[in-house]
């Protein structure tokens, strides 16, 4: 039988994460995979909820080697390539800490969101956020660091932090795309020192803006002589993940009277991300029945 899969890293998280994280997916109807990435101390957090949903809530244990934030694009690549290709439909890549769902994402109208007529769906698609990257310092200062890194000039530099953001917390596509996504965060990962530390922050967001605004992706399915895949981007409008770091200050995320994250249409979105950034909001979610069951601080 076919599943789809969401694949998250989450150690060392305090057990109420856990818990509305896994109970908020399942609270969609979802039925197909959710696989937990973790280390062997956060086993007694999980365990109850492989209990309670056999088949549904799995768990793999991995030592990070350095930073859990990169090193989990390697755990995620090496579990996926030991699946059955004939039994895998979509999988989703995300954070855990800060996303929470609403609707079941395997059930997204994709039917309806193409552009342009007989738009065929992409392998892979990419979440943007309502920001550009020079616009925020933090997200500037890690693609140029990252950028410095691979001995790109100021030029090419100064090319990227005109792009939109996008997000490192949230990649949805086929096998196939899921998988070259991950072999090109893996070579970005081999050649940067500086994503294979213990300590540092930031190169998984400059390592993916960077596949998603050069041709990497094709320069490794033709090295490795695979087909090269079609890649799509997605934001607060297409409401599959809506992120509220920007997407709040520039009306596209929004608290509705119903206490769901909606957008700009006013359409729930299937899951949302980033919602602690946005001052006061988790206070004001859990005053709704969905939510105040949850530790959203």
């Amino acid at each position: 039988m076919v599943k789809n899969y969401i694949l998250t890293y989450c150690s060392g998280y305090e057990e109420h994460v856990y818990e509305r994280f896994i109970l908020s997916l399942l609270s969609t109807g979802f039925k197909d995979r959710l696989v937990l990435f973790i280390e062997e101390k956060d086993i007694s957090k999980v365990q109850p909820f492989v209990k309670l949903f056999p088949g549904v809530v799995s768990y793999e244990v991995c030592t990070a080697q350095f930073h859990p934030i990169t090193f989990r694009n390697v755990a995620y690549l090496n579990f996926l390539l030991d699946l059955n290709k004939d039994e895998v439909g979509d999988i989703f890549l995300c954070d855990t800490r800060d996303i929470l769902f609403q609707l079941n994402i395997f059930d997204y109208p994709w039917d309806k969101l193409s552009r342009y007529k007989d738009e065929p769906s992409h392998h892979l698609y990419f979440f943007r956020e309502c920001g550009v990257l020079g616009e925020c310092k933090i997200n500037k200062k890690w693609i140029f660091d990252f950028l410095t890194e691979l001995n790109v000039d100021i030029k090419e530099m100064n090319r990227f932090i005109l792009k939109r953001i996008c997000c490192a917390g949230a990649v949805f596509g086929e096998l196939s795309g899921i998988i070259l996504y991950l072999r090109a965060l893996n070579t970005l990962i081999a050649l940067c020192p500086s994503a294979r530390a213990s300590k540092v922050y930031g190169p998984d967001q400059a390592m993916h803006n960077f596949i998603a605004y050069t041709p990497l992706l094709d320069d490794i399915a033709l090295k490795e002589g695979t087909t090269p895949i079609s890649v799509g981007f997605l934001d607060n409008k297409d409401n599959l993940v809506n992120h509220l770091a920007w997407g709040a200050p520039r009306f596209t995320s929004f608290l509705d009277e119903d206490g769901w994250i909606a957008n700009q249409d006013n359409n729930r979105a299937y899951c949302f991300h980033l919602y602690d950034r946005v001052k006061d909001l988790g206070k004001e979610m859990s005053k709704f029945p969905q939510w105040s069951k949850f530790n959203l601080s």
